[in-house]
């Protein structure tokens, strides 16, 4: 017969053990969905005229990023 603290601990370690493998596993998909992501390189246009001709070219949206050191 398993008295009640032994059931607990051996709740515990499986708890433990599922949420490492969770983890883990949580982590490498999190990786492998994040590299997947990058395969397709942005070329970013420098000029507004050139980038919205391409983008009517494409028939793509344009996003304008405006950027400032102060």
């Amino acid at each position: 017969m398993i008295r009640k603290d032994q059931a607990t601990a051996k709740n515990s370690k499986l708890h433990h053990r599922f949420s490492y493998y969770f983890a883990v596993t949580s982590g490498l998909l999190f990786l492998l969905c994040n590299s997947l992501s990058f395969a397709n390189k942005i070329d970013w246009v420098t000029s507004a005229t050139k980038g919205l001709e391409a983008a009517k070219n494409s028939d793509k949206l344009l996003m304008i990023d405006f950027y400032t050191d102060w």
